[in-house]
Order: C-alpha cells, then structure tokens, then sequence
C-alpha cells in the first residue's frame, strides 16, 4: 500500500516535476511550490494532477495568491459533514456517478463511512426505497447493480441495516 500524499510530503516536488507537462510551460514560484509542499492534498496525487491542469491554463509565473484561489475554488471535500455530504449531492445530480464522487474518496479516505451512507440513504429516499432507481439517481450503470450491492453489503451501507 501506498501512503496518501499527505503522509509523503517529500515526494511532492518530485511529482511536481513529472507532472510539469501539465502548466504548460509556466513555472511556479518559489513561494507556490513551497505551499505545494505543505499543501495535505486530500485528493491525492490526482487532486495534484488536477490542480497543476488548471493552473496550466494561466500565464506567466503561478504566484502563492493564484495558486491559494485556485485551492479554494477547487478544494475537493472541505468542511463539516453536511457541507461535504452537500458538495458530493450536487457533483452527482450534475451527472457525476457514484463511484468517481463517492467510492473513490471513500476507498481513499477522504470521506467517511457515515457521510457515504448519508449519501446513499438520500439516494434512497429520493427513489422511494427503491434500489435501482437510487443506483440509477447516483449514475450506477444497470451492469454495476451486483457490484453496487456487494459494495452496500461488504460496508454495511445500505441505509435499511441500522
């Protein structure tokens, strides 16, 4: 197993470097790579990748204040549980699917168990109890029904087991 990035913040310059493809020629500051460094990314090195995708999209320089609102805009799973349970809703009703906004972070450890079965439990609820119409509300593919349910049992998520 892999530490999350958090955990491996002397490997961080290095990616920086692979990924540098990815700004598109631009460099960053001194001060912007230093807070990369110390940056906890909850994302991962996928957070990383995102981020250094984005700010490739500017010009010249990345300053420390470009780089603090890019943060902001693009945190993934910042705040209090029903913030994040909010956040996580709304990337799937706008077409994102279970498993990249819910399953991935969880697997990951960026959310926790309670806040994904809030998640599924609201699913539940919206699609009156019914499960593939709550499988087909979080963007789960008809073929993914068995691997939904093994995920559901395995965790002990499925809201009617409380």
């Amino acid at each position: 197993k892999i530490p999350p990035l958090r955990e491996r913040a002397q490997d961080i310059e290095a990616l920086i470097k692979h990924y540098s493809p990815l700004l598109n020629e631009r460099k960053l500051s001194r001060e912007a790579k230093q807070y990369l460094i110390n940056y906890p990314f909850p994302g991962n090195v996928r957070e990383l990748m995102n981020l250094l995708e984005v700010l490739g999209m500017g010009e010249g320089e990345v300053s420390l204040e470009e780089l603090k609102e890019t943060l902001k805009q693009y945190e993934i799973f910042p705040g209090k549980q029903d913030e994040i349970v909010e956040k996580i809703w709304e990337r799937i009703k706008a077409g994102g699917n279970f498993w990249e906004h819910v399953w991935d972070p969880f697997i990951a450890r960026e959310i926790k168990r309670s806040e994904v079965k809030e998640i599924i439990t609201r699913a539940f609820r919206q699609s009156e109890w019914s499960l593939k119409d709550a499988a087909k509300l979080m963007g789960i593919k008809e073929g993914e029904y068995k691997k939904f349910l093994i995920y559901l049992k395995r965790y002990n998520l499925h809201p009617k087991d409380r």
